[in-house]
């Protein structure tokens, strides 16, 4: 073999640069075909190490996943133990709201009896003792109308526009250029908490004098309602805005729990205060019930368990507003009327527990159907009789 430093001797000279150009070319395929093996080999190391580093390893990452999947365990098992403590809480709390709702209509129904009795005169007392003070600029705001113009005399919160809701914030609000939204809140709630406690209270929505008048006319003249019954209707004082609530809250609970029988109790229970008392805003809580009242005996069919929760709901509140009432006219105190009109309400509810109307009208209309049977029947003898007697021998 020549090597490359190698005297040639007698040779003839090669070509140096065809020479170095095939060296170049042989260096040159030769990496190509040495690299993909030399880039496999660093890989096979490469992996071989990991391998080691991984075994060597194993013991601590067996422990690792033993502690990762007692967590996962321990997260599971408290997870499960969550969602039973969750599902028993929610259906003991259904049972017991089921077990409530029952006792919550009669009892509701007595509350507003109690609140339909003089009762609620007392309590507006109490209420007004609590909140008396001097008038205010927001009073005055709210009455500019009437000081103005001297609108409406007593009953100026009807017509004078600064009475209603809406009314009475926009009066408050324009009372001072001086004062801070903190003022004119406190302002607003103290006016309209204050009118609400006396006996006119606040009107649902302001009038027009001549058309108010005009109305209140005609109802009278035709139908013999009171104007003042008109007027009681068309405003409300706190015990009324109490027995509204209390109404919405008995109507919440029972709406998809209570039974036909059990919610027509309820409409009964409101509709005789609501009427006697010509509160306003429980008459449309009342009116909202029945038409619910009504669509669950629809799906059922039950159209007279209607009458009969009606009828026992409307006793109980009768018997409760009238011993509360009777407490109060002999000038016992308000608490003892309180303590009667629950206790009568209890024993009313009782006492008709097992009454039904239904039976009862289909009884008499059964006894009255006999009762034509026999009278017909007796006349058709009578008839007979009496053409024997005339027939001749």
């Amino acid at each position: 073999m020549i090597g490359d430093g190698e005297d040639i001797g007698r040779l003839p000279d090669p070509d140096t640069a065809g020479l170095t150009r095939t060296r170049a070319y042989s260096k040159r395929l030769g990496n190509l075909l040495l690299n993909p093996a030399r880039t496999a080999h660093r890989f096979l190391q490469h992996t071989a190490a990991r391998l080691s580093r991984a075994e060597e390893a194993s013991p601590d990452a067996e422990r690792s996943g033993s502690v990762r999947d007692v967590v996962q365990d321990a997260q599971g098992r408290a997870s499960n133990v969550a969602a039973a403590t969750f599902n028993r809480v929610a259906a003991g709390s259904a049972k017991a709201i089921e077990t409530i709702t029952p006792m919550a209509d009669w009892f509701l129904s007595t509350t507003q009896g109690v609140l339909a009795s003089r009762l609620s005169d007392d309590l507006n007392k109490l209420l007004a003792s609590m909140t008396a003070s001097g008038s205010t600029i927001y009073d005055k705001a709210m009455d500019a109308e009437y000081l103005a113009t001297s609108l409406g005399g007593g009953n100026h919160r009807m017509f004078d526009g600064g009475h209603s809701i809406l009314g009475a914030f926009n009066a408050v609000r324009n009372a001072s250029p001086d004062d801070t939204v903190i003022d004119e809140a406190m302002g607003f709630l103290e006016g309209i908490f204050k009118d609400m406690t006396t006996p006119r209270g606040l009107p649902i929505a302001t009038w027009d004098k001549a058309s108010y008048d005009q109305v209140a006319e005609f109802l009278k003249s035709r139908f013999g309602i009171p104007k003042d019954w008109f007027q009681d209707i068309n405003s409300y004082d706190a015990a009324e805005l109490l027995g509204g609530i209390v109404g919405v809250l008995a109507t919440a609970l029972s709406w998809n729990r209570a039974d036909t029988e059990s919610f027509s109790r309820l409409v009964g229970g409101m509709a005789l205060p609501a009427v006697l008392r010509a509160n306003p805003l429980l008459l449309i809580v009342t009116l909202v019930a029945l038409a619910r009242a009504f669509h669950k005996a629809r799906e059922s069919g039950d159209y007279a368990a209607v009458a009969d929760g009606a009828f026992k709901g409307a006793v109980g509140a009768g018997v409760s507003l009238a011993a509360a009432s009777q407490i109060a006219v002999l000038g016992g105190p308000a608490g003892l009327g309180l303590l009667a009109g629950i206790c009568m309400g209890i024993l009313a509810h009782k006492a008709t527990e097992k009454v039904s109307v239904a039976r009862i009208g289909k009884f008499a209309a059964e006894r009255a159907r006999s009762a034509a049977e026999e009278v017909r029947q007796a006349a058709k003898e009578l008839q007979r009789r009496a053409e024997a007697v005339s027939r001749p021998s």
